[in-house]
């Protein structure tokens, strides 16, 4: 097909969707682009009820975010696979991704068509509701809204949204040798997908946005004229700050701004330790900012409030001493595994101020059938427990009612650690 006659076809669809069905109209523009496939299945009824009753399925859509109050159709449009994409040899759309499926990779791609209520939608607006449904799938969703006469494609960077809303915890963060050497990966990552900071800046700047649109809707509920104006200017101040992290430092910078302002978080016991985490990540941040000597400070920028990203405290599950003769009461053998624990700052100088906490102590290799009560007491924490899971603990070959690390040494904590001599004669 010539390049006129592609043109004249395209034009005649998209002529086409102003009055026929909007997934066959979708279907057709994209057979026309060169994309043929038969994996179509669409829904029983193309409504909002029928897209949840058969995609939702407890993952937590959310109606308000996607604005589904608008939403007056919604059909699934067709599957396309990614050697039907390579095969094409018409116009080709720039998809790419691996991802997973019931443990399969699946090179593929959803196509679902929308048509909203509304005359005129934002990007934000059209992107909230595309990220909403993408969170639904394993695999990339591509949208074809229709509001008033106009159609927008929408599709999603799922791989830079996954980084964006990654959350890393590290309970035992020490000086922060971890959490540091996930924020380097992180950054190594974004070098690659995004170089030149393109979608890392907009969605950072979207970041900002989406808050301050709310509070501008709910002043404009009150006419509340002041607040809004308010609103605005701080938005518009943010933003500025926003776009001077990308133009006036270094191309790492903004990636590990927001990664730590967002992503990276830590735990421990010892506030020393937390304090030489903060320090790793501030020094991490300085070098890679620009200097300018005739800028305020030399343009020197002030380093992120790391206190609610970086806190002392004790991540620990301990029990105290009922729930410990509580556990022995109900069976025997739980006293093998219940051990006594000292915290650091239960050691004072010459002398163990004891708070008679006690510990499971399930090593690798325990056989929990030997230990009901224990059991059914961790039964109460299991998908905090289970490795590999969504809020669980991290993949491994341990068993969910086991420690998660090997501890080799755990038998050195059985010997005695002091030794009481008589007085000199």
């Amino acid at each position: 097909m010539s390049e006129l006659k592609l043109k004249q076809a395209i034009a005649q669809s998209l002529h086409h969707c102003l009055d026929s069905n909007l997934a066959d109209c979708t279907q057709n523009l994209f057979q026309i682009l060169g994309y043929q496939t038969d994996k179509s299945i669409r829904l029983d009824f193309p409504t909002l009820q029928a897209f949840l009753s058969q995609f939702d399925q407890g993952k937590g859509f959310n109606a308000e975010a996607a604005r589904a109050e608008e939403w007056q159709f919604v059909d699934l449009v067709f599957q396309l696979t990614k050697d039907e994409i390579t095969g094409s040899e018409q116009i080709r759309l720039n998809f790419e991704g691996s991802p997973r499926l019931d443990n399969t990779i699946i090179e593929s791609y959803l196509f679902f068509a929308i048509a909203l209520s509304g005359d005129a939608y934002t990007r934000s607006q059209l992107a909230g509701i595309t990220r909403e449904i993408n969170k639904l799938f394993p695999m990339p969703v591509m949208l074809v809204f229709k509001h008033g006469k106009t159609l927008t494609l929408s599709i999603i960077n799922r791989r830079l949204h996954a980084i964006d809303s990654l959350k890393v915890l590290d309970p035992a963060v020490g000086s922060g040798a971890f959490p540091m050497g996930m924020l380097q990966k992180l950054v190594f990552i974004l070098g690659k997908l995004d170089p030149n900071n393109e979608v890392w800046k907009y969605q950072q700047k979207e970041r900002e946005i989406r808050p301050v649109l709310e509070d501008l809707q709910q002043a404009q509920k009150i006419s509340y004229e002041q607040a809004r104006e308010a609103a605005i200017q701080q938005l518009e101040e943010r933003l500025a700050e926003i776009e001077a992290d990308f133009t006036d430092n270094e191309m790492d910078y903004p990636r590990k701004l927001f990664l730590i302002e967002n992503s990276i978080y830590g735990v421990d016991i010892q506030p020393i330790a937390v304090q030489i985490a903060k320090l790793r990540f501030f020094i991490s941040l300085i070098v890679e900012q620009r200097v300018d000597n005739n800028a305020p400070n030399r343009g020197i920028l002030p380093l992120p409030n790391l206190e609610t990203k970086f806190i002392a405290a004790n991540t620990l599950m301990s029990i105290d001493r009922p729930t410990r003769d509580r556990l022995i009461a109900e069976h025997p053998s739980s006293g093998e595994v219940l051990k006594p624990f000292l915290r650091g700052r239960d050691v004072k100088r010459w002398r163990v101020d004891y708070q008679d906490l006690w510990l499971i102590f399930t090593r690798r290799g325990t056989d929990i059938k030997n230990y009901p009560a224990i059991h059914d007491y961790l039964m109460l924490f299991k998908d905090r427990l289970t490795p590999g899971i969504p809020g669980g603990r991290k993949p491994g070959s341990y068993q969910w009612y086991e420690i998660q690390d090997n501890i080799a040494y755990w038998e050195e904590f059985e010997r005695s650690k002091t030794r009481a001599f008589s007085k000199w004669a």
